[in-house]
């Protein structure tokens, strides 16, 4: 799970990352940090495709929850896309390799998006999710007990498949609040 959450992070920076990449191209002292970036990019390209087959085998090791869920609610993410503009792209906007302050707070602000995607399993709005036909919904859910009383609980569900309201569904628990 670490590794998933570790991928899905290094591969959301990869527009910071061909910037980065690309604005070294205009300095000409720093060929050893363009190496450095090249090989960044390409990790970070190798970890996108990757993290797809990641959640692929991940699910195949969790079980189905023992009991039926009815889906109450359900509705499309639609927020990631604007979450990760806000977090990877607007930094780039003022990244400039001459202003030693500047490139300071960048690795401070990257640092502390990283420990906050972590924290709050922001880690799956991703949008190499979404390209590889992984859709993020929040789903409410009835869980109906011997005893008659009604469990509704929300959860982010991952799925690559067409979910309709009010149909019943078994659920993999990967975190509190995320299943497949």
């Amino acid at each position: 799970m670490f590794w998933i959450k570790f991928s899905s992070l290094l591969s959301n920076f990869l527009p910071f990352g061909i910037y980065m990449l690309i604005l070294s191209f205009t300095e000409t002292n720093i060929f050893v940090l363009r190496i450095i970036l090249s090989i960044v990019v390409i990790i970070q390209i190798i970890l996108a495709f990757t993290l797809t087959i990641s959640i692929k085998n991940v699910i195949k090791h969790y079980s189905y929850s023992d009991s039926e869920y009815r889906i109450i609610r359900i509705s499309r993410d639609r927020t990631s896309p604007l979450n990760f503009f806000v977090t990877n792209i607007f930094p780039l906007i003022a990244f400039d390799f001459n202003n030693t302050g500047l490139i300071v707070f960048t690795i401070i602000m990257i640092f502390i998006i990283a420990i906050l995607f972590i924290r709050n399993n922001l880690y799956l709005y991703n949008p190499f999710i979404e390209l590889f036909n992984w859709k993020l919904y929040n789903i409410k859910l009835e869980k109906n007990d011997d005893n008659n009383s009604n469990n509704i609980f929300s959860k982010t569900y991952i799925t690559n498949i067409v979910v309709p309201i009010n149909s019943t569904i078994k659920i993999k628990d990967f975190e509190d609040d995320i299943c497949f």
